[in-house]
C-alpha cells in the first residue's frame, strides 16, 4: 500500500494526497465504521486537526473453537496516526476469533497505507497488518451486486428505488 498524506478532515470524510500528486477524497460511508468519526480541534475553517474512527468486525480463525469468541477489551486494537509517523502504528496486531474493535486516531498530515486504482479510487485501507478494509466494494459505482446476483435483478432493484423516491 503506498502512503496517503492526510490533507484535511472535513465533516464528510479525508482529503487526502497521494503519490504522484493524486488528490483523493473519501468519504465517511466508504470506510464502513461502526459510529460517526469524533472530530478533534479545530485546524481551519470547518477542517479538523484530528478524528477518531471505530470499526466493530466479525473475525474468524477457521482453527478456532467455540469458546475462542473474544469481544471487548480481550479483542480490540488501539492503532495511531501522527504527524511523523512512517503509518499507522502499531503496524501488526493479532486477529481472533470474534467481534474485533478497531480504534483509529488521525491527525492531518499523517500517513496512511492506500492502495488505489486508476482515476484515483480507492480500492483498500491498510490498517494493521494482517487487516485490509476493502473500500472499492462500498462506493455508489460498484458493480458486486450485479456479479452476485445477476444485471435483471439488480435493474429491477434500482428501478424500485427510483420509483419509491418519486413524490
Amino acid at each position: 500500500a503506498a502512503g496517503a498524506r492526510v490533507e484535511r478532515i472535513e465533516s464528510g470524510g479525508l482529503s487526502l494526497s497521494a503519490p504522484g500528486g493524486q488528490r483523493v477524497w473519501l468519504p465517511w460511508p466508504v470506510l464502513g465504521l461502526s459510529e460517526a468519526p469524533n472530530h478533534q480541534g479545530q485546524q481551519s475553517g470547518s477542517s479538523k486537526a484530528a478524528v477518531s474512527l471505530r470499526w466493530r468486525l466479525h473475525c474468524v480463525d477457521p482453527d478456532s473453537g467455540s469458546g475462542a469468541f473474544q469481544v471487548g477489551g480481550a479483542n480490540h486494537w488501539r492503532l495511531v496516526a501522527q504527524v511523523g509517523s512512517r503509518g499507522i502504528v502499531p503496524e501488526a496486531q493479532s486477529l481472533r476469533t470474534g467481534i474485533l474493535e478497531v480504534g483509529l486516531d488521525l491527525e492531518v498530515g499523517a500517513t496512511i497505507g492506500l492502495v488505489l486504482l486508476s482515476g484515483a479510487r480507492p480500492q483498500r485501507l491498510r490498517l494493521a497488518a494482517p487487516l485490509t478494509c476493502c473500500l472499492e466494494h462500498r462506493q455508489g459505482f460498484d458493480r458486486g451486486a450485479a456479479c452476485l446476483c445477476g444485471e435483471d435483478i439488480v435493474r429491477s432493484a434500482r428501478a424500485a428505488v427510483v420509483a419509491m423516491k418519486s413524490p
